[in-house]
């Protein structure tokens, strides 16, 4: 989104017409979306020139130690996290009185594919089994996510997905951001709704939940009894157990949801190089070349011309 629909807060300058002037080392090029507590921007990290995410907590927050720590904890989070499906954060601090992190920036999003379509099923399901892998990354490292939707895996240049917004991330050891946050209705787990005690489990719903999605094309919703496509057994079988209103139920772990995952991937790439070469099929039966008789010769009865040649 350009400058010109965008109001930067009021500590920001703009330097003439270019970029926005606000961090020591990073420029501002572009607005890229806002939520709830922080502006996302899109930046280069002049030293290195090399582009990056600039998240902003929102200026009328920036004064407030709860909203403050919510973003520390954010950050945070991201920080103790390294993994090819996760997005890497660069930078941490405050300037002009807000507190800002700078992160690896990743162009597209699930979210903006999914419009108005659905995803081959080897194509979903390989997202999903990568998705599964950083969170099981997460969780190792006592880190909860709490809010997967499409809006939140972004897609990079080469097609892989990366988990993003930690911001309701749950410390499990230390007990930071915690509190009866309950995520994006339809993605999120019915312990939350419940007011009852949740763990990592919590995730996994959420991937069940996304991936039902991807493959249906129907955003998820609260109350829905169970989530399958009806087309296709196998895939419903693993959505039916991720999101399994039993949290015991469930996949114990995101590694294991990712294990039988990528263990179907599998048997569909077999199945499909096993089937056999399809016949050639023509609408209409070949007909055999017509033929033409010479001339008869002059002053003689024209002969018949052969129009079909049979045996």
């Amino acid at each position: 989104m350009p400058f010109e629909n965008f109001s930067p807060p009021d500590t920001l300058v703009r330097t003439s017409q270019g970029p926005l002037q606000l961090l020591e080392g990073y420029q501002i090029d572009e607005f890229i979306d806002q939520g709830g507590m922080a502006k996302v921007f899109k930046g280069r990290q002049l030293s290195l020139n090399r582009c990056v995410a600039i998240k902003i907590l929102h200026e009328k927050y920036s004064t407030s130690p709860y909203f403050r720590s919510w973003f520390e904890a954010e950050a945070r989070a991201m920080a103790i996290l390294n993994h090819p499906n996760l997005v890497s954060i660069h930078d941490f601090g405050e300037s002009h009185k807000l507190l800002y992190m700078v992160m690896e920036f990743v162009p597209d999003s699930l979210f903006g594919r999914l419009y108005n379509t659905t995803f081959k099923p080897d194509d979903a399901l390989d997202i999903i089994s990568k998705v599964c892998r950083g969170l099981a990354h997460c969780h190792q490292e006592g880190v909860i996510h709490r809010d997967i939707k499409p809006s939140n895996i972004l897609i990079d240049k080469w097609g892989q997905p990366k988990i993003a917004d930690f911001g309701l991330a749950y410390f499990s050891e230390d007990k930071i951001a915690s509190g009866n946050v309950s995520g994006t209705e339809g993605y999120s787990a019915p312990e939350f709704y419940n007011n009852q005690p949740f763990d990592h489990r919590v995730d996994i719903f959420s991937a069940g939940a996304v991936l039902y999605q991807l493959i249906s094309g129907q955003q998820p919703h609260l109350g829905r009894t169970s989530l399958t496509t009806e087309n296709h057994s196998r895939i419903d079988s693993i959505i039916s157990k991720a999101t399994e209103k039993d949290p015991t139920a469930r996949f114990a772990t995101a590694g294991e949801f990712a294990d039988e995952v990528d263990k179907l991937i599998k048997e569909l790439k077999s199945t499909s190089s096993a089937e056999p070469a399809k016949k050639v099929v023509y609408d209409q039966p070949l007909s055999p070349p017509q033929i033409q008789a010479p001339p008869p010769p002059k002053g003689k009865p024209a002969g018949l011309v052969i129009s079909n040649f049979s045996s």
